[in-house]
């Protein structure tokens, strides 16, 4: 088959969760240049050979997917401020064969304009939550998701420690997308932080959690606390 049938409907989906991914950058008090700036990066960075690869691998791993009953059902951690976009939409989603995408976030839920901007960038086939950190620390230890493969997405790291806090067992985080904002310094292409930041990562470190930083699928797993180390 050719490879650009697997090409390019994922590269319009990618450019659509992209515009949506503005929208709700806008929808959440981010700048619209700054909205404009951190989506035209990822525009830049889109390799169609990456597409067609992770459209490869969600083939050969569906049937792999259906067997995760006795598993732990959450199978990626990110912490994103962008939330779904067109690499979690196009990219994360599919190498992960991600079967529903978490948003755990306590002002999205509020907002009807934000959750049904989200809900327009979720692909196909996907199931979507959107849930308050208690509410989504209730229903994972109450075994909700088994047999499914959950994608937690959140923007802000306090949220993850108090998730774990809840009694949710989490091994390992990818610290993706932190926006600079005033007093934080930038410790990755993608990633600031501030002094209350460092805090939290150190206490979800301190808890024995794995913190690391990747962009998309394909890029190599970088150790964040050294990461952190090397930027102070």
């Amino acid at each position: 088959m050719r490879d650009d049938l697997f090409i390019i409907p994922s590269l319009k989906s990618c450019l659509r969760n992209q515009l949506t991914s503005i929208v709700l950058s806008i929808a959440t008090g981010t700048p619209i240049e700054n909205a404009l700036e951190e989506n035209k990066k990822f525009l830049m960075e889109i390799d169609p050979s990456n597409l067609h690869k992770t459209n490869i691998k969600r083939q050969v791993t569906k049937e792999s997917s259906k067997k995760t009953s006795n598993k732990d059902p959450i199978i990626n951690v990110r912490i994103d401020a962008r939330l779904i976009h067109g690499q979690v939409a196009t990219m994360w989603t599919s190498s992960l064969s991600a079967s529903r995408i978490m948003v755990i976030d306590d002002n999205i839920v509020k907002s009807n304009v934000q959750k049904m901007t989200l809900k327009t960038a979720v692909p196909g086939g996907v199931h979507l939550s959107i849930l308050t950190t208690d509410g989504a620390a209730r229903r994972i230890k109450e075994n909700q998701y088994a047999g499914q493969r959950v994608f937690i997405i959140v923007r802000d790291p306090a949220v993850l420690s108090k998730l774990t806090d809840d009694g949710v067992k989490l091994k390992d985080i990818n610290v993706g997308n932190i926006s600079m904002k005033q007093g934080a310094r930038q410790v990755a292409k993608s990633v600031a932080v501030t002094e209350e930041d460092v805090k939290v990562f150190n206490d979800l470190n301190s808890k024995g959690i794995n913190l690391y930083h990747q962009m998309v699928p394909n890029d190599k797993k970088q150790n964040f606390m050294k990461l952190l180390d090397k930027g102070e």
